[in-house]
């Protein structure tokens, strides 16, 4: 992945205070997102702020309106005016992205795209995580410009695994999962991204549907 004449696409208002960094990320139609940064160690946000500024990583989020969405039974409302906790883990920091100001009217489709470095695990920091919840599916695409990973989708409830299933991405062969929720459960899930190789590079999408 090429990083030069890169532009950032977030924009921090100042350098971390202590462990936390706080940014702003629009999407091309001047939707806009709060992006939380935060981890154990300062050092580990500030290179995951300077890799943003790089193009080392990238996020991104799409707005994308919807017709023929309907709400199913039980949908739990997140409150976006709550600092999230983060729904992304990778290299010791976690990621929050919180909706700011959205031009468009529920319903719509919220598409994240987050495009980062990954090597083999040497430790839980080294896996890549992130969950969503109150999704009727689980729509992911897993695609990789270097290297190799292994992705895992699970659906989860109080801690045990509805279902899961995992496949390894290479270049040139994407993974694509569109699962459907269990009967009768909330449509909670995980994605794990484990490198095979040292130095792999992937692109991971998935999408939450807001009401």
């Amino acid at each position: 992945m090429s990083t030069e004449n890169y532009v950032p696409n977030i924009i921090f208002e100042k350098p971390p205070l202590k462990w936390l960094a706080v940014g702003l990320l629009k999407d091309h139609l001047e939707n806009s997102f709060y992006v939380f940064v935060s981890g154990a160690r300062k050092r580990d946000v500030n290179r995951f702020i300077s890799q943003t500024q790089t193009g080392e990583v990238r996020i991104s989020v799409e707005i994308i309106p919807e017709t023929e969405i309907k709400p199913f039974a039980q949908l739990t409302e997140i409150l976006d005016d709550d600092l999230p906790s983060g729904n992304i883990s990778m290299g010791g920091v976690q990621i929050g992205i919180s909706r700011f100001h959205i031009k468009v009217k529920p319903p719509y489709r919220i598409r994240y795209t987050i495009d980062p470095p990954i090597s083999r695990p040497r430790e839980v920091r080294d896996v890549f995580e992130t969950t969503f919840d109150d999704q009727i599916s689980a729509d992911v695409r897993c695609e990789v410009d270097r290297g190799s990973v292994r992705i895992t989708l699970e659906e989860l409830s109080n801690g045990s695994t509805l279902q899961s299933g995992s496949q390894d991405v290479r270049v040139g062969f994407p993974v694509e999962f569109h699962t459907p929720k269990s009967q009768h459960f909330r449509g909670n899930w995980r994605i794990r991204v484990r490198g095979l190789e040292d130095n792999s590079y992937f692109k991971l999408s998935f999408d939450k549907v807001v009401f």
